[in-house]
């Protein structure tokens, strides 16, 4: 969010109580392994999953857009200080 000066965690629904996936889906999986790559800096291996959670979920948008975020941080690494946070600059 525009003006946040510290990250915030965001949750994606994976169900609804009783109704809820009983198993966790294989998108989500690579999703999370592309997450804990990313913020260990591992930006190819991240990029590799993010990739791969595309392929079972197309479309994912917070996977496209941290697809291309890793592919930009591959390619300038960040500072010392980055704790993996983006700040937003617009709405």
């Amino acid at each position: 969010m525009k003006g946040k000066t510290q990250g915030i965690l965001v949750y994606e629904l994976l169900g609804l109580g009783e109704e809820g996936m009983q198993e966790t889906p294989g998108w989500a999986v690579a999703y999370r392994e592309g997450l804990e790559a990313y913020f260990c800096r591992d930006f190819e291996t991240a990029r590799s999953k993010f990739r791969e959670t595309l392929e079972m979920k197309p479309g994912d948008v917070a996977a496209s857009s941290l697809l291309d975020r890793c592919t930009d941080l591959f390619e300038r690494p960040p500072s010392k200080d980055w704790d993996g946070t983006r700040r937003m600059e617009s709405k």
